[in-house]
C-alpha cells in the first residue's frame, strides 16, 4: 500500500506518466491511514525490515518495503510510495552494517522541496548537494574520501516544510527530499 503525500500540482501526473525520467505511478495516500499515522510509524520503526541481497553498487532502492542486508538500520525516512520515499524531519540517516569504503563515489537520484542544498555527511566528510525542484528528479555523483570507518551517511535538510503547513494538504509530516536512490560504487 503507499502512504504519503503528492502536492496538489503533481497530482495532474498521477496514474501512470513520466517525470524527470521516473514512472510514476498510484499517486495516491492510503485511505485507511492519515499522513500523521504513517508519520508515526515511521518515526516507530527506524530499523528496516528482513532486508534482501545487494551490493553497495546496487545500492538501495528506495520503493521498495525492504532495505538491502547491508543497511543495518535508517531514521528520519517515511514508508515507501511507488516513486521512492520521503525524508521527515530536519535530518535522515542511514546507518550500513560494515564500514563503508575509504574511498567511493556517492551517487544519489533524488527531488527536493526547498531551494537550499542538502548537506549529506560521511565520516568526516561533508558535502552539499542541490537537487531538482519536488517531481523534477536529479542525479548527482560526488567523490567521497573518509578514514574507511565510516557507517553511516548523513542527511541535513535545512528548513523541511510540511503541506499542512504550506497550504498543499492535511499531511503534518515534515518533508524535505524524495529519495528514489542511492548507491555507493568504488
Amino acid at each position: 500500500m503507499l502512504l504519503g503525500y503528492v502536492r496538489p500540482a503533481a497530482k495532474a501526473v498521477c496514474g501512470l506518466a513520466i517525470a524527470g525520467g521516473l514512472l510514476l505511478a498510484g499517486c495516491g495516500s492510503d485511505p485507511e491511514k492519515s499522513p500523521s499515522t504513517a508519520a508515526t510509524e515511521a518515526a516507530k520503526t527506524p530499523a528496516p525490515q528482513s532486508g534482501h541481497a545487494a551490493t553497495l553498487a546496487d545500492g538501495v532502492i528506495f520503493n521498495r518495503e525492504t532495505y538491502p542486508d547491508f543497511v543495518a538500520g535508517v531514521t528520519g525516512f517515511s514508508a515507501p510510495e511507488a516513486w521512492g520515499r520521503w525524508t521527515e524531519g530536519p535530518r535522515a540517516t542511514i546507518e550500513f552494517a560494515r564500514p563503508l569504503p575509504a574511498t567511493f563515489t556517492l551517487t544519489v537520484t533524488a527531488a527536493q522541496r526547498g531551494d537550499k542544498p542538502i548537506s549529506v555527511t560521511v565520516g568526516q566528510t561533508r558535502k552539499d548537494f542541490q537537487f531538482g525542484r519536488i517531481w523534477e528528479f536529479k542525479t548527482v555523483s560526488v567523490p567521497i574520501v573518509t578514514d574507511g570507518t565510516a557507517k553511516v551517511i548523513s542527511f541535513d535538510i535545512p528548513e523541511p516544510k510540511s503541506p499542512k503547513e504550506l497550504g498543499e494538504s492535511e499531511d503534518s509530516r515534515l518533508l524535505g527530499i524524495a529519495l528514489v536512490s542511492l548507491k555507493v560504487e568504488p
